[in-house]
């Protein structure tokens, strides 16, 4: 965010940075209850990045008004038509995401199939809003972008795969712990 708040202000790709941001917690935690970053970590962070341009450009294009006025530099302030291709792009994204959840061991297809049923609401109000640019399309888009991520995170717990076993590497101090009480136990 030190880069990126002052972003708001220059550039229009602040939006990108800051989905970049958005994205990285899932990583973080996953390091810290791991202490590994394997490909599984990242599926969900870049449902997060890819959810949250639809979410934020369906939000600033009935907010582009204020935002140019308050001197923000949003891509729905001054281009519409560019709005509406990175909503539905994104929209996209997200079908080839929930595969590879199940690709990567991380959900069972299952889960991929639900998520694409939710994703194929996102692109059809993508596309209303690509056709027609009205505020009323966009706010569509944005509700549904409320309700579709706790939706496909409620599927992942349900159909995810990973067991705390298979998940969990231990850290440097519990393999020393172990060792210290296999010692204490063998004497």
């Amino acid at each position: 965010t030190l880069f990126r708040s002052p972003m708001k202000q220059t550039s229009h790709l602040n939006t990108w940075a800051g989905a970049v941001v958005g994205a990285i917690p899932p990583l973080m935690g996953w390091a810290a209850a791991t202490g590994s970053l394997p490909p599984a970590a990242f599926p969900l962070a870049a449902l997060l990045f890819s959810w949250q341009l639809p979410h934020f450009m369906a939000l600033a294009h009935m907010l582009r008004s204020d935002y140019l006025a308050g001197g923000y530099q949003m891509l729905p302030s001054f281009d519409t038509p560019k709005t509406a291709n990175v909503i539905l792009r994104n929209s996209l994204y997200l079908f080839p995401i929930a595969a590879s959840f199940p690709l990567l061991g991380v959900c069972s297809w299952p889960f991929a199939a639900e998520a694409s049923a939710l994703s194929m609401g996102f692109v059809y109000l993508a596309i209303r809003f690509r056709n027609s640019h009205k505020d009323e399309d966009a706010k569509k888009v944005f509700l549904f972008s409320l309700m579709y991520l706790p939706a496909v995170m409620a599927a992942m717990m349900f159909h995810r795969t990973s067991t705390e076993e298979a998940v969990h590497v231990p850290c440097p101090h519990e393999a020393i712990q172990v060792e210290h009480i296999g010692k204490n136990k063998a004497q």
